[in-house]
């Protein structure tokens, strides 16, 4: 699981069984979302395939990244990343609470 940030905001959380490979292919495809965004650099968690998912799930409810949850501009309704969550499954992680403050 890796985390996508420009300038300090995290703009995509993706998963893969291959993090080199989950990222190259952000860069290497057309990613309307993320065109016109800086990525400046990125994290990423070892986690095991049957946990990927929903550490997936609650990083988005962390970091709440525009481009998982479509929320950076007209571009993002054309936006393949994400594609593997479902609408509903997007729409619950926008409605979710905020996140609390890092301490």
């Amino acid at each position: 699981m890796y985390l996508l940030f420009s300038r300090g905001t995290c703009v995509y959380v993706g998963e893969s069984d291959d993090v080199c490979a989950g990222l190259l292919e952000v860069y290497y495809e057309d990613n309307p979302c993320l065109n016109d965004k800086e990525i400046t650099h990125f994290g990423f968690d070892l986690v095991p395939p049957e946990a990927r998912v929903a550490r997936q799930v609650d990083r988005i409810r962390e970091f709440r990244p525009f481009c998982n949850l479509r929320t950076g501009g007209p571009q993002c309704s054309q936006c393949r990343l994400g594609q593997g969550q479902g609408p509903e499954a997007l729409l619950a992680i926008a409605g979710s609470p905020s996140p609390r403050p890092l301490a």
